[in-house]
């Protein structure tokens, strides 16, 4: 069987065996349609499947199951279609299912029980799932609209935190000086320049992330610090909206993605906001990666028992 992860920055394959065993695994860019446009997201789909299937000793012809999560795909399945027409070109023989990667996060996170899961990379949303298979969706609406606490949100409130320091209508922060470094220059009004001169995508945004946790954590510096605070705490809210949505009433609340690397920063205002709206819920760390939900989905199309030992087996070997 063959799962990916095609994500807004990356795209991961991973070619297994029913009992978990990773056969061989690629690597390529982004395919978040929305970002990078239909045929680059194509591409690194292409360009990960292509390795996995090389690495694996593998051909086309011999996949029989195909689950994909998709950053360029909304939880009701919107979105799947030109992925799904894809794959079948190149699949011939397997059974293809295109899922949201917040589903397949929402599946690695909590090993396929009932719950809800908080997805904070380059974008950010919440997914929550009930014991009957019903889905919510409490975020996701993107750099213009939300994605609080995403790694793309961070950046922009760097800049927009950074303007009012500049002006001497916010309080002082080392993120003036950061980014005069980032972009070098030697006056903060000519950043515009760099900000303006074409538009800035979510990935640029995002690279921007590490300036503000180095702030945050280096110099502590309390206006890094506040954005990393609200962020966590909004992200804390939708978590229980999704919560209560599912009438979830000791619910089960994870979390993925590459902001949640940032440790305390995210976890400790979003732990804090959780206990106050949402009091019986738990907060845990993921038990899987977000492929490794992809794979779980790929074990329910097949009559295979014993999820979990194959489960960790294929976490055991995914180097992706």
């Amino acid at each position: 069987m063959l799962v990916i992860d095609a994500g807004a920055t990356r795209t991961r394959a991973a070619v297994a065996s029913v009992s978990g065993q990773v056969l061989g695994t690629g690597l390529a860019g982004p395919a978040n349609s929305y970002a990078v446009g239909q045929l680059r997201s194509l591409e690194s789909l292409g360009k990960a499947i292509s390795q996995a299937l090389k690495k694996s000793d593998s051909k086309a012809s011999q996949i029989r199951t195909a689950v994909i999560g998709s950053a360029g795909v909304d939880y009701d399945e919107s979105g799947a279609a030109p992925i799904a027409k894809s794959l079948k070109r190149n699949l011939p023989f397997a059974r293809v299912l295109v899922k949201a990667d917040a589903l397949i996060a929402l599946e690695g996170a909590l090993a396929g029980d009932a719950g809800v899961v908080i997805v904070c990379g380059t974008g950010s949303i919440v997914l929550g799932k009930d014991s009957d298979g019903s889905i919510v969706k409490i975020g996701g609406w993107g750099p213009l609209m939300g994605d609080e606490g995403s790694a793309q949100w961070v950046g922009r409130e760097a800049l927009r935190r950074a303007a009012l320091a500049a002006d001497g209508t916010g309080p002082r922060t080392v993120l003036v000086q950061r980014l005069l470094r980032k972009y070098k220059l030697r006056s903060f009004d000519r950043i515009i320049d760099a900000v303006y001169k074409h538009p800035m995508t979510p990935a640029e945004l995002g690279s921007l992330a590490p300036i503000v946790t180095s702030a945050a954590q280096e110099d502590h510096d309390r206006v890094a610090r506040d954005i990393f605070c609200v962020g966590g705490e909004a992200l804390a809210s939708q978590a229980a909206q999704a919560a209560a949505r599912l009438k979830l009433r000791q619910p089960k609340i994870s979390y993925q993605g590459s902001m949640f690397n940032t440790g305390p920063l995210l976890l400790k205002p979003l732990r804090s906001r959780l206990h106050r709206v949402a009091p019986q819920a738990r907060l845990m760390a993921p038990a899987f990666p977000p492929i490794a939900g992809a794979f779980l989905l790929a074990l329910q199309t097949t009559r295979a028992d014993h999820f979990e030992s194959a489960l960790e087996k294929f976490r055991e070997g995914c180097d992706v």
